[in-house]
């Protein structure tokens, strides 16, 4: 009598069974295998995706840096180092006096103001526009003058004279009255304010128009020794230094 033949389920006529123990296991799977695989292609490409942003940043990095340092450079050629000195060499009034004992209610008639202007550091060529002169003294105008435009070339000093009142600047300027002066003393102090325009390293017309500077002038405290018989009055001492602020506008 032949012993029957053991059923195998058609289960695992596909998937081979291996027995230990009592106990049943399946072979390894594929699949894992595969899931690294995809794993490390999607690092691979995020790792060239970060370092080809890396180096789009250095490059816009270093290209920027490269303008900053141009527009550097071209302002460099354009801009000077330091603002132009103005210092008051010599002061010259006239006054007409009410009596020959005080000073009370005195005008300034004429007179004449004489800067040395020094160009600023490295700078080839200066040009300045009309320069406007407004005379002060206890914070009341007296009179304002208008120099003449002038060009700073080889030259690094330029002496430049303000007259009162100038034939060119409005004879009663609003604002600017010919107030009476109101000491007794033989001493007065001024104050010399201006304000102007410069063009520095000009080398074309175009630079008239795009480099022009806006620029203002203080010079107080000047000392001028008044004689009481006529009226007329000099500075004394050593030149006046100016405080000088110029910028683009």
């Amino acid at each position: 009598m032949h012993p029957k033949p053991k059923l195998v389920s058609s289960f695992s006529a596909y998937i081979a069974l291996e027995t230990t123990g009592g106990q049943t296991s399946l072979p390894p799977s594929p699949l894992p295998a595969r899931r690294n695989s995809i794993n490390e292609e999607n690092n691979n490409v995020q790792g060239v995706v970060i370092g080809l942003l890396v180096v789009s940043v250095l490059l816009t990095t270093v290209v920027c840096l490269v303008r900053v340092s141009i527009d550097l450079i071209e302002i460099a050629e354009i801009e000077p180092a330091a603002n132009p000195q103005f210092k008051v060499n010599s002061a010259l009034f006239s006054l007409t006096l009410s009596n020959n004992i005080n000073l009370s209610s005195s005008r300034v008639i004429e007179g004449e103001i004489t800067f040395n202007v020094t160009k600023p550091l490295n700078t080839t060529v200066v040009f300045y526009d009309h320069i406007v002169v407004s005379l002060f003294h206890a914070e009341k105008p007296l009179s304002i003058a208008i120099t003449e435009p002038f060009f700073q070339n080889e030259s690094n000093h330029t002496m430049v004279k303000a007259i009162f009142p100038s034939m060119n600047a409005p004879r009663d300027p609003k604002g600017m009255p010919n107030s009476s002066l109101s000491s007794s003393f033989e001493y007065l102090s001024f104050d010399v304010n201006a304000k102007g325009r410069l063009w520095p390293n000009i080398k074309r017309r175009e630079d008239f128009i795009e480099y022009s500077r806006q620029m203002y002038v203080w010079c107080p405290n000047l000392k001028v020794r008044i004689l009481m018989k006529t009226g007329v009055g000099m500075m004394e001492g050593e030149p006046a230094e100016c405080k000088v602020e110029n910028f683009y506008r």
